[in-house]
């Protein structure tokens, strides 16, 4: 994740804090040294300013599902089922034009697979804070395997496996 310049000193600050308000309520206790009492709370207010934690700004991810000719020529996958594992685990169709995005998605790398019958494909995207990552989705063709099985009257079967190179 994204972190601003302080981070290396924030665990520093939050010890430096929590130092400081020890002593900051023993001193109130005892109040013995008004100037010392006003320069450590002074330390703590500046030592909680710096401590807080920076928040995570997500990303998105959008991009195509199609097929491509021989020639180049894509052809968009309307109802594509299009999955998303990394830091955090979606899933969504694509569009009626092949299109897909994922929203609010933490910066971090992922892997976008994208199947429709016969057809299937994955991609690896990295999300970036702030950003939207393009991830365009090729989709090949997958094997196809049947079995189909013939029964006689008499006991004998028989079984074919068939899959594409028989086709």
């Amino acid at each position: 994740p994204p972190r601003s310049t302080l981070f290396p000193y924030t665990t520093l600050f939050r010890s430096i804090g929590i130092l400081v308000r020890q002593v900051f309520l023993s001193a109130v206790q005892t109040a013995r040294n008004p100037r010392r009492l006003l320069l450590v709370a002074l330390a703590y207010t500046l030592a909680c300013c710096f401590a807080q934690d920076e928040k995570v700004v997500p990303g998105s991810i959008a991009g195509d599902v199609f097929t491509a000719s021989a020639d180049g020529q894509r052809a968009m996958v309307p109802g594509a089922h299009v999955s998303l594992r990394g830091p955090v685990a979606r899933e969504i169709e694509s569009d009626a034009i092949g299109r897909y995005r994922f929203e609010l998605v933490p910066p971090g790398r992922y892997e976008a697979e994208a199947m429709a019958p016969g057809l299937s494909a994955t991609v690896t995207v990295d999300v970036a804070a702030g950003e939207t990552a393009a991830a365009e989705i090729q989709l090949e063709l997958t094997a196809v395997t049947d079995s189909v099985t013939v029964t006689s009257g008499d006991s004998d079967r028989k079984s074919t496996r068939l899959n594409s190179s028989h086709l």
